[in-house]
């Protein structure tokens, strides 16, 4: 097997039940086979200290794992084909994202703290960016509620002020671009529908 090496259980002549394999990449498995493919719970390493333990299905990471990465960053919830997908929680020095996922980038609705600045969003992301509706909380007591396009401010927002006090604009690429009084502006009322669902939601 070109330098593979594998120590364990067998079934009609295939990789079955409990054994540890390791590749001559440097790659190690430890855990459940069937028909000679990863299957079930087992705990893959790689040569730099990435390491996954949880579930496989037919040789690819599928249902609930954790995913510590070589820079001490982990990731915990859902898998499929490979990819975290679905629900999950990613953790790192410099900040934590709780939510969806779609093909390893954050996807779908979430909310992220970034530690080291003390911000945090909650809103919906594309691609890994901030994209459609999001809150966004500044140190300094001021808070962002409006419409995201990957990653920066772009169309109708609502600013909220340390004392309560808001006020209505348009952003275009993360700059205010008009500045509108509250009782003239119309159509806001997805924002503050999404503000209102919000209220209740903090970071932990």
């Amino acid at each position: 097997m070109n330098g593979d090496i594998y120590e364990g259980k067998f079934k009609n002549n295939h990789f079955g039940g409990f054994g540890i394999y390791k590749d001559s990449t440097g790659v190690t498995y430890e855990g459940e086979w069937l028909n000679n493919q990863k299957h079930g719970k087992g705990v893959e390493i790689w040569p730099d200290g990435t390491r996954y333990e949880g579930s496989f299905i037919e040789d690819k990471k599928q249902g609930i794992g954790k995913l510590k990465f070589k820079d001490g960053s982990e990731y915990y919830g859902q898998f499929a084909n490979n990819d975290m997908e679905g629900d999950g929680i990613y953790d790192s020095m410099e900040f934590k994202y709780q939510g969806k996922w779609v093909a390893n980038k954050m996807s779908g609705k979430g909310k992220t703290l970034w530690k080291t600045r003390n911000i945090n969003y909650i809103g919906y992301y594309l691609e890994g960016k901030k994209h459609g509706l999001g809150k966004m909380a500044f140190p300094d007591g001021k808070i962002f509620v409006g419409f995201w396009s990957f990653g920066k401010r772009n169309g109708n927002g609502i600013e909220i002020d340390e004392k309560g006090g808001k006020s209505k604009g348009c952003w275009n690429n993360d700059e205010k671009t008009m500045e509108i009084k509250l009782s003239e502006q119309k159509n806001f009322e997805q924002i503050f529908a999404f503000l209102e669902t919000l209220q209740y939601q903090t970071f932990s």
